[in-house]
């Protein structure tokens, strides 16, 4: 159908945290190491591990955050052990002072460091759908805090790789401008990994898919909407290339981005008859044709929509017989198809 806007289903991706970060013990003291997990969930305790380098007795770990102390005491620690030590952190970013205390070989030992835990809300982005034009090569996005880093990832029909960069942004608290060579409207498949500051990303994923099946007709009598026996080989035909089709979704852009997928059914009819009689018509018999699609063998959700003469293939005068207006549009999209005949929308899901 002419005039069709092409639609982005964009989807949140998980927010991961980064692992612990060695930290090796200080040059002067070979008896213990430290890792330390410089960011968690707000509201999260904090962790450090502590690993004995040799046998450890009387070990005694004292943390300090101003006037906030956490003391931590163990009878021994075996060479090659790992203790882990955990701990309340207050929101935002916080210092943190360790003195380590044990007796290594009968003799003490102190370890003293320092190190920072950042305890922040989990890492949300998002984007500015009237800013994005992701066919021309660019996304607006923002966060809940300053983004320091996008890596793009894009895709285009026949799942070829077309991006794949790194793009520092600007100081500040956006919303930034993400830009990209342009892929048109072949682009299929847009990946972001947005970074912070503390080493955190969450993703944005923006599929879009759009495609007309090919099939025959449904031929109606006039008035009606029932499919005669005859004409259900044409819909079986019809559920193969959907299937296939579908398959090729999958493949291209992922298993994932394929549970958004639907089948959409658009119904016309052509001029013979008033405007109003023939929407209900249309309407009708999209949904008899949505209906014996997801009967035999459609699993994806069945939208539909009657058009009746207000999208006719063969321009026409009133009241003319024009077999080419009498159709119906089968699209499989990940998102509503809008824009053009379509208008606004109005699908109605079976």
């Amino acid at each position: 159908m002419n005039g069709v806007a092409f639609s982005f289903m964009l989807m949140t991706l998980t927010v991961l945290v980064p692992s612990l970060t060695p930290r090796p013990a200080a040059a002067q003291d070979s008896s213990f190491s430290y890792r330390v997990l410089d960011v968690v969930d707000r509201g999260a305790p904090g962790r450090l591990d502590l690993t004995a380098l040799r046998d450890a007795t009387d070990v005694v770990l004292r943390l300090a955050n101003g006037k906030k102390v956490v003391v931590f005491k163990r009878p021994s620690l075996a060479a090659g052990a790992s203790e882990t030590f955990t701990f309340p952190t207050p929101n935002g970013l916080t210092t943190w002072s360790a003195v380590l205390n044990a007796r290594v070989d009968g003799a003490p030992s102190q370890l003293t460091f320092d190190f920072k835990v950042a305890a922040l809300e989990p890492l949300r982005v998002g984007h500015e759908p009237r800013a994005t034009k992701l066919p021309a090569g660019r996304i607006v996005v923002s966060g809940n805090r300053p983004l320091t880093r996008a890596e793009v990832s894009v895709w285009t029909k026949g799942g070829e790789q077309v991006v794949d960069i790194s793009v520092d942004l600007p100081a500040g608290p956006g919303p930034y401008v993400i830009d990209w060579p342009p892929s048109g409207p072949e682009t299929r498949r847009v990946d972001l990994k947005l970074h912070d500051a503390h080493g955190l990303w969450a993703g944005l994923r923006a599929v879009s898919w759009y495609a007309e099946i090919p099939h025959d007709d449904v031929v109606f009598e006039s008035g009606r909407w029932d499919i005669a026996q005859g004409e259900s080989a044409k819909l079986d035909s019809a559920i193969a290339e959907i299937n296939a089709e579908l398959e090729r979704f999958r493949e291209e852009l992922g298993r994932e981005a394929a549970t958004d997928a639907g089948l959409f059914v658009a119904g016309h009819t052509d001029t013979v008859g008033g405007a109003s009689e023939n929407f209900a018509l249309s309407q009708k018999r999209a949904r008899a044709i949505g209906e014996h699609l997801k009967r035999h063998g459609v699993k994806l959700p069945v939208y539909i929509m009657g058009l009746g003469e207000a999208a006719l293939a063969v321009e026409t005068g009133d009241e003319i017989d024009e077999a080419r207006n009498r159709r119906a549009v089968y699209v499989l999209s990940n998102a509503a198809p809008g824009g053009g005949a379509y208008g606004r929308g109005g699908w109605q899901k079976l």
